[in-house]
């Protein structure tokens, strides 16, 4: 039995890792998908650039390899359930961690919402009632009329997955990896949730301007000089109080932050060249303090090359180093 359910394990995890949708999309729409993300553009303005049949196929092709991967617990019916979270929680980390070797690099990764939808598909023939399996895609749609933000959304599927997984008294291992698959889905959302603070994540209904012959479009990456300038950014800002009452320690939030990869802060526009066309500078961030990146030059530089993949993916053709803070003005 052990043997059956690793090597169910590892198989989940391939075919979590296989980027069919990517292929599917690219070779579809003739370009790259990435720089048609919706949670970058828009869902309308997505549509327009990569057309209908490919991300249909694409959200197609995702769904379908979570069936699979959580539809392989049936072949474990003692305990089916388990195993069928289990197999849930390792195709979302193939999705979300790919093998290198399956996949080229993806700066901007997919947030799964699609695979999770297959894993709901895959859940209700392997234990969970039909009904409840699919009451997280209603909630996640009810979350998308109201908030208007597909990112969103895509979080609150699994959150109503656990919340439902423990309300039917499932076994404490299936209600646990169902609340790590919401974990996991947290983090990968994380900087949706911090562009919805700055009011940069693209709603229900916006199309946003994208790159055009007419514009110049760069990049400037920035890091805090100090704590103080982290509170800048309203994503951080929270934490300051608590700093300041000593419930968090300032070493506590330089620690997580060496795992933050760089993230979108802001964009400015109205800037114009001699010819005529309009600078466009989209202002990155990686929020690593001085002292980190000279103590850390190989996670500094890490760090610098995944926000030079990312300006790309935005369109920028040049990417400038900088700082934030009171030095930097």
């Amino acid at each position: 039995m052990f043997v059956i359910v690793a090597l169910l394990v590892i198989l989940a995890y391939v075919i979590g890792s296989l980027p069919v949708g990517y292929w599917a999309a690219r070779r579809i729409a003739g370009q790259d998908p990435r720089r048609a993300s919706t949670y970058n553009l828009g869902i309308g303005a997505s549509l327009h650039v990569m057309g209908v049949p490919a991300l249909l196929v694409a959200s197609f092709l995702d769904i379908l390899k979570g069936y699979l991967a959580v539809y392989a617990a049936s072949l474990v019916p003692s305990n089916e359930i388990e195993v069928a979270f289990l197999l849930a929680v390792m195709a979302y980390l193939g999705h979300l961690y790919p093998l290198s070797r399956l996949t080229p690099v993806l700066p901007m990764r997919a947030k799964g919402a699609a695979l999770l939808i297959g894993i709901l598909g895959g859940l209700s023939v392997t234990g969970v009632p039909y009904v409840w399996a699919f009451v997280p895609i209603v909630v996640g749609l009810t979350v998308y009329a109201i908030s208007g933000y597909a990112s969103l959304a895509g979080l609150s599927i699994p959150l109503a997955l656990a919340v439902v997984a423990s309300g039917l008294g499932f076994s404490a291992v299936a209600i646990s990896l169902a609340w790590v698959l919401f974990v996991l889905s947290l983090w990968r959302y994380k900087e949706n949730l911090g562009r919805i603070l700055e009011r940069l994540e693209p709603r229900l209904g916006d199309q946003l301007p994208l790159p055009s012959d007419k514009q110049v479009v760069c990049a400037f990456m920035i890091h805090p000089m100090t704590l103080d300038d982290l509170w800048q950014s309203p994503r951080f800002s929270w934490l300051r109080p608590l700093v300041r009452l000593g419930l968090v320690q300032p070493a506590w939030i330089e620690a997580v932050a060496e795992w933050f990869r760089p993230m979108k802060l802001g964009e400015l526009r109205g800037v114009h060249t001699t010819d005529g066309r309009e600078i466009r500078c989209y202002l990155l961030s990686a929020p690593l303090l001085p002292h980190q990146i000279t103590e850390k030059p190989e996670l500094a530089v890490r760090r610098a090359v995944q926000a030079a993949h990312l300006a790309k993916e935005l369109g920028a053709t040049t990417l400038g180093l900088g700082k934030s803070g009171a030095e930097s003005r």
